[in-house]
Parts: C-alpha cells; structure tokens; sequence
C-alpha cells in the first residue's frame, strides 16, 4: 500500500519527514545525535512511568487478570472483549509514538525499514527482558542493542586467530539472538527484570537463605 498509494508518497515510495522542531529549535547540525538523546530519553521515561501507573489503575489489573486467566477474570465481573480492545489501543499509542519518532529521526518512513531481521529484534527484546515486566522491556532493549557491538568488538580481537568471525558476522549475530533466545526461555522464562529481582534479594538477605 505504501509503495502504490501516489496520492499519499506522490509515487516515491516513502515519505519525506521536515526536520523535527521543538520550542523553536530545529534538530540538526553538530548536535542532532545528543539534541535527539535528550528528546528519546524523555520519550522512554515518560513512557515507562505512564507504564508503571498504568498497572495501578482499574485498567491495568483488568488486563493483568485477563492475561492470567480470561476466564476468571470474566467470573469477576471483568469486560474480557473490552480489555483485550483497550489493551490492544493502549499497545498501538505507545508503537504509535515510537513510530512518529523514528520517523523524525530517520527523517524518511520507508517499508524498507521494517524487516524479518526488526521484528525478531523487537521479539528478542520481550523475551530476553521478561514477558509481562515493564522494566523488563528496558532491560531487554539495552542488552540486544549493546549484545551487536560485544560481538562486533570480539570478532576484531579474534580476527587473526578465527577470521571467520568477521567475515560472516551477520549470520554471528542472528546465531547469537537465536540463542540467547533460547536460552532464556529454557533457563529463566521471566527474563533479565527476574534474574535482577533474584540479585537484590540475595543482596538484601545475605548472609541468610530465607
């Protein structure tokens, strides 16, 4: 559809974004990487902490009942087709914003932007983070964006003594989301935000077991 409609892309096939402003300040030059820094970390935060809240309202424990058990949760008096509608909204307002950022930033919107290789990313970042966490969603977001550059970094220390790494890092990097994937879901299904939430009590008990 984006690739046909002429009327929305006047034939193009994508979209020409104008430069992002805020409060009079027009994003670009020297500083674009930090201007946009500063904007995407007030994005995440805003959009975590509306997350968070979220789950303290009627709302959010309406759909954390419905997750568990839809059927209990409609013994209890709770509208199953509206919260699975509402949650399905809610979800597409927070997709919605990080759309119409990564618009901005990339300054073109493409279909060529969201490939196989995205969507496993995005994926990977649930899993791995831990399903059904808010905090969980950060983790998981840092750790497969950082997991690319270790790997990167460790093909070039081991260039000379396995070539191989960096000749065919590609299929290294999608190997190495492949199983952290798995290994998550065998090994710890409730993800990184479970595994740091296991850190703080061993801290805070030590040196007891209980």
């Amino acid at each position: 559809m984006v690739r046909r409609w002429e009327w929305l892309t006047d034939g193009a096939g994508y979209l020409d974004m104008r430069a992002f402003t805020l409060l009079g300040v027009e994003f670009g030059g020297p500083l674009f990487e930090v201007q946009w820094y500063a904007v995407l970390l007030v994005a995440a935060s805003l959009a975590v902490l509306a997350a968070r809240n979220l789950f303290r309202t009627n709302l959010g424990r309406s759909f954390m009942a419905v997750r568990d058990h839809d059927i209990a949760a409609a013994a209890m008096g709770v509208n199953v087709t509206r919260t699975k509608v509402m949650a399905f909204a809610v979800s597409s307002g927070f997709v919605g914003l990080a759309g119409a950022l990564t618009a901005h930033y990339n300054s073109t919107v493409s279909w060529e932007r969201f490939t196989l290789e995205e969507s496993i990313l995005y994926l990977a970042m649930i899993i791995v983070g831990g399903l059904g966490s808010v905090a969980g969603s950060v983790y998981g977001a840092a750790f497969l964006i950082l997991l690319p550059l270790l790997l990167l970094e460790l093909s070039r220390v081991l260039h000379n003594a396995v070539p191989l790494l960096t000749e065919h890092f590609p299929a290294l990097e999608l190997g190495a989301f492949g199983l952290v994937i798995v290994l998550f879901l065998i090994f710890e299904p409730r993800g990184l935000d479970r595994i740091w939430q296991r850190m703080k009590d061993y801290v805070r008990y030590w040196p007891f077991r209980y």
